[in-house]
């Protein structure tokens, strides 16, 4: 992932995320010791909790409580947290672009986040990165604007999406510009070369 020019690991953003939430939400008085497990197949954390959801937490039942709002206003004022909720719904992204499996995470007890990392026979970022190519060359039979196109693709961080997805596709001409003489133009639009 890159961001201002910057290579960034996806892995490290991920450890981070989840560090900071297990740090903000951990339930202080709980007797479950934390967990955070690396094994080659998965990632695995446990940690004390009082259960708001209890059951699976996904994107759609996502309800964010502060359990330790002292610990996050802190976590807020030194730039680690953005908001309240904020972090489940990074680490589904972030998790997504770097397994291309999304997390399991249960609200219960003892809070549970697995992620599935399945890298022993293919390298998963380089399919997600093929499937995702494929993905806006179907897109872009008619002429598609950037916003539409990384909308399309539901990824969120533009400088990303043009140095990993768009700007090499447009180098290969298998998306030319419908306006080149003019790269800039807001007007822009992408269109899939015929044959591909």
């Amino acid at each position: 992932m890159e961001e201002t020019g910057q290579r960034i690991s996806l892995r490290s953003n991920i450890f981070r995320e989840l560090i900071a939430n297990i740090i903000v939400h951990k339930e202080y008085f709980g007797g479950e010791p934390t967990r955070f497990i690396i094994e080659k197949d998965r990632i695995l954390t446990e940690n004390s909790n009082r259960s708001y959801i209890n059951g699976i937490m996904n994107l759609s039942n996502l309800v964010p409580h502060p359990k330790n709002p002292n610990i996050a206003r802190l976590f807020r004022q030194i730039g680690r947290v953005e908001k309240l909720g904020s972090g489940v719904r990074k680490l589904y992204e972030l998790c997504k672009l770097y397994s291309g499996y999304d997390p399991v995470i249960c609200d219960e007890n003892v809070f549970k986040f697995s992620l599935r990392i399945d890298f022993l026979n293919r390298n998963l970022h380089q399919d997600t990165m093929h499937d995702n190519e494929k993905g806006v060359l179907l897109f872009c039979k008619v002429p598609k604007t950037r916003r539409q196109i990384q909308s399309h693709i539901k990824m969120r961080n533009r400088d990303y999406f043009r140095k990993s997805i768009l700007n090499p596709l447009v180098k290969s001409v298998r998306l030319p510009l419908t306006m080149p003489d003019k790269p800039k133009s807001k007007n822009q639009k992408y269109v899939t070369k015929r044959g591909k």
